[in-house]
């Protein structure tokens, strides 16, 4: 990535913050296609565009409203089909780095968020960091864990092999109950 150009970055990087802070009098579509701003796409392209991108992200009903009278969920989903029609040109496998998208979601929209992120990444190679604080979803998601304790790199690897009672207990000081689901993922309690 450091020897991408500011337009490969733009194409093949997308970062989806926390919180977005957007005050422009935007519809909620407007915003998702500010996402074509690197990329060479027609009128027809770019609604088609930004009408997947929205209907993936459970965001195409609020196309018409004003991106500032979103949920914060909604506005999180919002900007996540921005940066997914961001990157959904790129020559390259895309990377999109994303800060706690589960943060302001209902639990279907946890679960749909990440298991369409998770898609993404098998099926079309996108290369996707999520940072998560709920180790369930981490165990059920992620493929590989990098566990930080006190901002430094504390274990990495499988989640099943990272997310134990002992490295919970060494990270923050709590001894969790190992529970296996019928489905044969690992929940910690």
């Amino acid at each position: 990535m450091n020897e991408w150009s500011r337009r490969e970055r733009a194409k093949h990087l997308g970062i989806l913050p926390q919180s977005s802070q957007l005050t422009f009098p935007f519809s909620a579509s407007e915003v998702v296609a500010i996402g074509a701003t690197p990329l060479s796409l027609s009128a027809d392209e770019l609604a088609q565009q930004t009408r997947f991108w929205m209907e993936k992200t459970d965001t195409w009903q609020f196309a018409d409203r004003l991106f500032t009278s979103l949920s914060g969920g909604e506005r999180q989903r919002v900007q996540l089909a921005r940066i997914l029609l961001q990157v959904s040109q790129a020559e390259k496998p895309p990377v999109v780095l994303l800060d706690e998208p589960t943060s302001a979601q209902d639990l279907g929209q946890q679960h749909h968020l990440l298991q369409l992120v998770r898609q993404l990444s098998h099926e079309s190679q996108f290369s996707i960091v999520a940072i998560l604080h709920d180790l369930n979803q981490a165990t059920r998601y992620a493929d590989k864990i990098w566990l930080l304790n006190q901002g430094k790199m504390f274990a990495q690897g499988s989640p099943q092999a990272i997310l134990t009672p002992d490295t919970v207990s060494a990270v923050w000081g709590y001894i969790p109950e190992k529970l296996i689901t019928q489905a044969g993922n690992n929940v910690l309690i």
